[in-house]
């Protein structure tokens, strides 16, 4: 292996013979050599914001003798942000405040790892690239931040740079680029994942380019070529180059398909139902009373229905299960994933706003006995929630004050029971246009809401640190039992919308229950 230094930068640019070309003989990649060789030196790079969480992510990987990590270029130049971490398998995590290059037309930066030091070795570009057909390949990187996996892909000529960016409609880049294609791939397996061939050389490194249609792969010549014309420097990230391609949008919650979403929700409805009246609220009882004597001492029986309320569901038609909490939170995960990740079809994030609201709708409405079974169960849920960030939540919450952060206004709110500050920026509380052609106003302070979305971690705004929430939707809850904040003008004892009425026997109250 050759390796080229330029004053401080130093990075083995050469590498591995026998680079999985394309061609007769190559042979395929095997996925637990691979995994086993490759894996700890891949890494998941998060890129926090002014509130202290991540704003993007990426894969990265170590390149040449280990000091230097390759990711894409745009997460790391998110606007914002403000500090850069690689976590590693092992646990292992190193910030990272320099860079030794950043190629707009490749997508690409290479960081500057810092302490600790993560040794003297990494993973070595392909010498031979792919010019004709397809090659056998390997993707291995973190899905969705979450765990590493690693995905067969093929990779074949792609699309050239300035096709590309006349598709996207940006500004061509100077220097053109050829791309490769990759087939395989799954929009959970974050950019900036090294694509390996047979022998474990980077034939490539993956890119997630929202517009491409496609995944596309820089190839490692491209790469090698940026490495050699580098200046011999490293630079603050603040100096980073504005990305000339765009990142793709960093989805929030747990992947989740529309087929299973709707199957949670159906799970729920049918979990609630109360089994004793089947959902009436309302149970028929057949009496038996003595009618007139027949004159020879026996008397005739006759038989009346009478209609009593359900003693199991008190009238509510509806019972709150144990395990039920575990089951609204898939769907405050799956909401927001649907809604948030790229790719998905606008009936489907349509129908998962829609199933949202219904969810939300529904616990606005539901009597005391089914709220209160649901309070135990949250607050028992809560009790683990803050190792459990991202998490979903579903929460009858009160609304504070509201607070100016970096990048505008948040909303404070306090759960009911487990007492929990939680945050939400005021301008995703705004429904879309109605049917109306009004936007519904964001909940005043000492309203109660009922909200559901994603706990994304412990954010700091104004000197507080709540858990700052991404929601999928909210709606006017019933007023609980509660500190209410005092304002000017307001009666803190006044009805807040949505409050629950009187179930009259037989009315829907759950999902037309």
């Amino acid at each position: 292996m050759r390796i080229v230094c330029a004053g401080s930068l130093c990075i083995v640019i050469a590498g591995l013979a026998a680079c999985g070309a394309a061609g007769e003989g190559a042979r395929a990649p095997q996925g637990a050599e691979i995994r086993e060789a490759a894996g700890p030196l891949v890494c998941l790079v998060s890129v926090d914001g002014p509130l202290g969480l991540p704003v993007a992510r990426a894969n990265g990987f170590l390149l040449g003798n280990g000091k230097f990590a390759v990711t894409e270029l745009a997460a790391v130049a998110s606007p914002g942000a403000t500090h850069v971490t690689l976590r590693f398998r092992d646990g292992t995590v190193c910030a990272a405040k320099e860079f030794g290059l950043a190629d707009p037309a490749l997508g690409l930066v290479l960081l500057k790892v810092g302490e600790p030091d993560q040794g003297d070795g990494g993973l070595a570009l392909s010498t031979v690239p792919t010019t004709s057909g397809a090659s056998d390949a390997v993707i291995l990187g973190w899905r969705h931040g979450q765990d590493q996996v690693l995905v067969r892909a093929r990779i074949y000529n792609g699309i050239a740079s300035g096709d590309l960016a006349n598709r996207l409609k940006v500004e061509p880049p100077k220097a053109a680029v050829g791309f490769y294609g990759v087939e395989g791939t799954r929009p959970d397996v974050l950019a900036g994942a090294p694509i390996l061939d047979a022998e474990g050389g980077v034939a490539g490194v993956l890119l997630q380019i929202p517009g491409s249609e496609r995944a596309i792969v820089v190839p490692a010549g491209a790469l090698r070529n940026a490495l050699l014309a580098a200046e011999p420097q490293l630079k603050p990230l603040a100096a980073l180059p504005k990305p000339l391609w765009p990142a793709m949008p960093m989805p929030v919650g747990k992947p989740m398909a529309a087929s299973d979403f709707a199957s949670v929700m159906r799970t729920i409805k049918s979990k609630s139902r109360c089994p004793k009246c089947a959902g009436k609220g309302t149970i028929s009882i057949e009496r038996a009373i003595p009618g007139p004597s027949d004159g020879r001492g026996r008397r005739q029986i006759q038989t009346t229905i009478e209609t009593q309320v359900c003693s199991n569901c008190s009238g509510e038609g509806v019972v709150c299960p144990d395990g039920l909490y575990a089951l609204v939170v898939l769907v405050a995960e799956g909401a927001v994933w649907l809604q948030s990740a790229p790719d998905v079809e606008a009936r489907v994030r349509d129908a998962a706003s829609t199933g949202g609201r219904d969810l939300l709708g529904a616990l606005a409405r539901v009597g005391q006995r089914y709220r209160t079974a649901y309070q135990r169960q949250l607050e028992t849920d809560f009790g683990r929630m803050a190792d459990q960030l991202p998490r979903g939540l579903v929460v009858y919450a009160q609304v504070q004050d509201t607070v100016q952060g970096p990048d505008g206004t948040y909303l404070m709110l306090t759960t009911f029971g487990p007492r929990t500050l939680l945050a939400v920026k005021a301008d995703r509380l705004t429904p879309p246009v109605g049917p109306d052609g009004k936007r519904a106003a964001v909940p005043d302070v000492g309203e109660w809401v009922v909200l559901g979305g994603v706990g994304e971690g412990v954010a700091t705004i104004g000197g507080r640190h709540p858990v700052l929430v991404r929601p999928f939707g909210w709606v006017p809850g019933p007023r609980l039992a509660g500190s209410t904040p005092t304002r000017p003008g307001r009666n803190p004892d006044s009805a807040t919308p949505g409050a629950p009425e009187p179930k009259a026997p037989g009315m829907p109250t759950f999902f037309g229950l």
